[in-house]
Formats: structure tokens, C-alpha cells, sequence
């Protein structure tokens, strides 16, 4: 072998071995902050369940209410109940919207309703409430309250609505009251009277 032969084959030698030793400290790197090496951004995953009470799901059973029964009785959700073991969960958010279709859609926009002008689901409007008046909630909670001490909870499935997913409207009140058709009701003038139109 030649001299310069020699001196080509330690010169690739050295350089081989100074991009291993390279290689190992960005392994190392990454092993520590997986995205440390990436230039994407991180996945995120929203999962985002609706239509049913906090304490619905055992996750936030035990979260808020230090207990694995709900005041509904004995609930299961293994599902949800892993998601929020290994994600974050959300004890004290709050919505853009009291009604679902614009708070969904200002969720998914990052905007809010008055920005992205979704702010009704067919007749139910937040376009007659005043946004900078908080009033509005007390008069819609008094009504609710009232409904409740008269009818109790209606909760879909709970034996006494019928749960009939077939209409196209099945969120509409009228629809979801049916279970209520047994009971009178004679809703005092002043709780409906004062509800914004």
C-alpha cells in the first residue's frame, strides 16, 4: 500500500468516525425531545364528546367531585376514561356560545360567533341576546329551573323519552319534551315573557 493510499484510508477512517460520533449525539438529543430533530409541528388530537353531563364520565367524577359515582348512579366509560388518563382534561372551560352549533363551530375556527356570523341552530338564536348583558342567562336559568321542579331531569334514555334519532330535528325542545306530554304544565307568564325575542 502507498503512502497516499495510507493517508486516504485514515483520513476516511477519521471522517467516518467523526459522523458516527455525530450521529450518536443526535440520537442522544432526540431521546430526550423526540422533536428536538423534527421540523413538523407536534400532532394534536381534540376529542371533543357533547350532548351529556360532566359527571357522565368517570374521569370527571373523580376529577371534580372526588367520587366514582355520578348523581346519575353507577357509569361506565373506559373509553373516555383512558383519553383523559393520557391527555388533558378540562375542569374549568367555558363556552363562546349558549347555543352548540356556534360554540362548536368558534371551537373550530378559533373565532368567535359574532366573527365567523354562525350564531344559530335553525330558530334557536343567540343573534337577539345581548352579548355585553348577562342577563340573559338569569332569565333562561329561571325557566329552567322552574321546567325542572315541575318535570324533574329529562335526560335522553332514562327510560322516559323515547330516544328517536330518526327525525331530522331531534334536538328541537318540542321533540325532546315529549316525555313531558303526561305532566301539565302552566309556565308562569313572567318566565316566558321575559325571555329576549
Amino acid at each position: 500500500m502507498t503512502k497516499l493510499q495510507l493517508k486516504t484510508l485514515v483520513l476516511f477512517a477519521c471522517v467516518l468516525s467523526l459522523c458516527a460520533c455525530s450521529l450518536k449525539k443526535l440520537e442522544e438529543k432526540s431521546e430526550i425531545n423526540p422533536l428536538a430533530t423534527s421540523k413538523l409541528p407536534p400532532n394534536i388530537l381534540w376529542i371533543v364528546t357533547d350532548d351529556h353531563r360532566p359527571d357522565s364520565i368517570n374521569a370527571y367524577n373523580r376529577a371534580v367531585y372526588k367520587q366514582n359515582d355520578s348523581p346519575l348512579g353507577y357509569v361506565e366509560s373506559p373509553n373516555t376514561d383512558k383519553l383523559a388518563a393520557e391527555g388533558i382534561l378540562f375542569t374549568n372551560a367555558f363556552t363562546d356560545s349558549p347555543v352548540c352549533a356556534p360554540s362548536r363551530a368558534a371551537m373550530h375556527s378559533g373565532r368567535y360567533p359574532f366573527r365567523h356570523s354562525r350564531l344559530a341552530l335553525y330558530d334557536l338564536s343567540i343573534d337577539s341576546l345581548e352579548r355585553n348583558n348577562l342577563a340573559y342567562q338569569t332569565q333562561y336559568t329561571e325557566l329552567a329551573q322552574w321546567i325542572r321542579h315541575k318535570l324533574g331531569n329529562i335526560v335522553l334514555g332514562d327510560g322516559r323519552i323515547e330516544a328517536d334519532w330518526s327525525q331530522e330535528n331531534h334536538y328541537v325542545v318540542s321533540n325532546i319534551a315529549k316525555g313531558a306530554d303526561d305532566k301539565k304544565l302552566d309556565i308562569p307568564a313572567h318566565l316566558i315573557n321575559n325571555l329576549p325575542r
